[in-house]
């Protein structure tokens, strides 16, 4: 049996009350990575956009193991990633549960001693003690302040702020003394040029630089400098991508360079948010379905584009009047005429969409189409004979405008376009006629047995309804895999259909006229 469980990622952190930063950022940012989010939370904070207004440690650590205990027992854990740890006594508890369960094992550790904003979330004097979970890490993420109190405490001798790329890879050196396999000083708070000089406020072009660091070589990533104030989180978020890419089995290297791609998006995708450094975007890959699954058909019917014509469609007064009877012969025998004409393009329009299937059971479907239209034509010549028509004269009946521009457009689109816009071209058909016909069948003034009922009752027909719903299953199934943008192309393919099968009807409604 396949294991379809996604991969799961362990964030131990501080909640961030505006949602931005924290495990909230955390969680939003593991999801999108098609991971599963857990978390073991180590304080909370009253803060938004503008800053840390009060951190309130969890300082019973018997509960933050019990946390740490109910995820490892149940679901397991693939990678940890820890953030806001609150207090030494957290620190402490944290790293010794993860040299017992989680030695060896992928572990990101974000070092936040403070915010993007500049706010302090860790006091310096207890920096000393996270020294030791560096020891565990596969990488540690600081941002240049926390970069620089960190090799301070190490190096027992004051780091100013860095100004260049090689101050940035020294502090690398020295944090990779803890025994992190791993090193990555986030750059955010710097900018250079594109010749890595610093760069001044009025320079255009300006980069920003993180500097990764193995032990033995660095990699520098350079990315364009992002003039803006959304910037709230973006540590968090950064480390909760490279554990995600680590979870799907991505070497550290790759899981970075992708961790970086997603916060750069996600920071010029962002929002105005707050009033202060408001948070990155972090869904702004994730495409979101306006319909539910299994629901395509109905939001498509009810789609502003659609919606309109196709009530005049399924509630079109020529089907009315077939359901009292009181339609004109001579309308309902021009219709037959041609639709007969219409249903012959119809099932070549069916072919080519067999043709241009992507797999046997396209084209399957495709088979049950033309199956059902052979049927319809059978009872067109029916209904023909009894008027006097022979088969002869109804092949030969002219096309009229409407029958050749509709036509002609199903098999413009068949040609042009994909498999699957001529689904939505030749769909309005297909499940416009039973919908009309119920409704003909239950309009008040239906009269079952007037001379065109037996029109009405083909239609209600489950053998009819079996190819709507071969039809309706391949809408459903495609549709959720194409992007919006294209949806939005398809659905103009589908009412325009829509309204040539008003106009259809309207010719023959009105020929008498």
């Amino acid at each position: 049996m396949t294991d379809t469980r996604p991969p799961s990622v362990l964030t131990i952190a501080g909640s961030d009350s505006s949602g931005g930063a924290g495990i909230e950022a955390d969680l939003k940012t593991i999801t999108v990575h098609g991971c599963y989010g857990m978390t073991t939370i180590t304080g909370l904070t009253a803060q938004n956009t503008t800053g840390v207004e009060k951190i309130h440690p969890i300082e019973d650590q018997g509960f933050i193991t019990a946390c740490l205990d109910a995820v490892f027992s149940d679901v397991g854990v693939d990678v940890v990633k820890t953030g806001m740890l609150s207090s030494q006594e957290t620190i402490t508890t944290v790293t010794n549960y993860l040299k017992k369960h989680h030695a060896n094992k992928a572990s990101v550790i974000d070092p936040v001693l403070c915010s993007t904003s500049g706010s302090t979330l860790f006091p310096a004097e207890y920096v000393s003690v996270y020294l030791e979970l560096f020891g565990l890490a596969t990488i540690v993420t600081p941002n240049i302040p926390e970069a620089v109190e960190l090799a301070s405490v190490l190096e027992k001798k004051k780091f100013e702020t860095p100004k260049t790329v090689q101050d940035m890879k020294d502090l690398a050196v020295s944090i990779h003394k803890t025994g992190a396999k791993w090193v990555l000083i986030k750059g955010g708070h710097l900018s250079f040029t594109k010749d890595k000089e610093p760069a001044k406020e009025n320079d255009t072009d300006k980069v920003v630089i993180d500097v990764l660091y193995d032990g033995k070589d660095f990699t520098e990533l350079v990315m364009p400098y992002i003039t803006t104030k959304s910037t709230h989180g973006t540590g968090c978020t950064l480390a909760s991508a490279i554990a995600s890419n680590l979870a799907k089995g991505k070497d550290i290297p790759q899981a970075v360079l992708e961790g970086t791609q997603y916060i750069q998006n996600a920071i010029f995708e962002a929002h105005p948010i707050g009033k202060g450094h408001g948070p990155v975007n972090h869904t702004y890959n994730m495409r979101v379905l306006p319909f539910q699954k299994g629901h395509f058909l109905d939001y498509l019917l009810s789609h502003p584009k659609v919606a309109p014509a196709w009530k005049q469609y399924v509630e079109h007064p020529f089907v009315m009047q077939l359901a009292k009877g009181d339609l004109k012969p001579e309308c309902y025998y021009y219709f037959l005429q041609q639709d007969y004409l219409y249903l012959r393009h119809y099932a070549r329009a069916a072919a080519l969409s067999g043709y241009k299937a992507k797999n046997i059971a396209q084209t399957a479907a495709a088979g049950v189409i033309i199956d059902t239209i052979q049927s319809e034509l059978g009872l067109h010549i029916d209904h023909c004979k009894e008027n006097g028509m022979s088969l002869e004269e109804l092949e030969n009946s002219e096309e009229g405008l409407q029958c050749y521009a509709y036509t002609r457009y199903l098999i413009d689109v068949g040609a042009a376009e994909d498999w699957l816009a001529l689904q939505f071209a030749t769909s309005p058909c297909l499940f416009g006629y039973g919908i009309a016909a119920r409704n003909g069948k239950n309009h008040p003034e239906y009269k079952p047995g007037n001379r065109y009922s037996s029109w009405i009752d083909k239609y209600v027909d489950p053998k009819f309804g079996c190819a709507t719903e071969t039809g309706r299953a391949l809408l459903e199934e495609e549709a959720p895999k194409v992007s919006p943008e294209r949806l939005e192309e398809l659905i103009e393919i589908f009412a325009t259909a829509t309204k040539m099968e008003v106009t259809f009807w309207n010719k023959a409604l009105t020929l008498g006229e």
